[in-house]
């Protein structure tokens, strides 16, 4: 088990190999500092500190500038059209693969940070990723069957899958730091 200590002034934990004289946000003196017990098992603290689920989210995120692409399609007439489609029809096809890694990433770092999903606001987090995920294949669907002929239905669930991933992401922020002992 590794040595921590915590700073008495303003909360910083942090290993006492690695403390130098003066503590590294606050700079108050060494002396300040208290032995700090972290209630989280070490096993655990590695899993957190992967931050996997917060790395796979911001993916959909990414695809979800494919509205973008179809939109600035629609309005140049350039040689550069039907590339900047094709670039928007493989992100739309991806997303709900993409979003389901987030989705399964998400759960498995709800079980290691909290030990249940049923909390309201993991609750919350998982009826809106099954929200942008079935957004997500309806999009693929279209994409699919009609060549991006559908564009305002492709572009509307492409905003609620958006509109998801905002909600997701302020729910996520008021748990970031939050793990139970053990």
């Amino acid at each position: 088990m590794r040595s921590q200590l915590r700073c008495k002034a303003c909360g910083l934990i942090v290993e006492e190999k690695r403390l130098g004289n003066v503590c590294p946000a606050c700079g108050v003196k060494r002396a300040a500092f208290e032995p700090y017990q972290n209630p989280v098992s070490e096993t655990r603290e590695r899993w957190l500190a992967l931050d996997i689920h917060p790395v796979v989210v911001h993916f959909p995120q990414a695809f979800i500038f494919s509205s973008l692409l179809l939109l600035l399609s629609l309005f140049l007439s350039t040689p550069f059209t039907d590339t900047i489609m094709a670039g928007a029809r493989i992100m739309l096809l991806a997303m709900p693969v993409v979003i389901c890694a987030a989705i399964v990433s998400g759960i498995a770092d709800g079980i290691v940070r909290f030990k249940k999903l049923m909390t309201p606001s993991l609750i919350r987090k998982i009826v809106l990723g099954a929200c942008a995920f079935a957004a997500s294949v309806v999009i693929a669907a279209f994409v699919i069957t009609s060549d991006l002929t559908h564009f305002m239905i492709i572009l509307g669930l492409n905003v609620l899958a958006a509109a998801c991933s905002v909600i997701l992401g302020l729910i996520g922020a008021r748990l970031t730091c939050a793990k139970l002992p053990g």
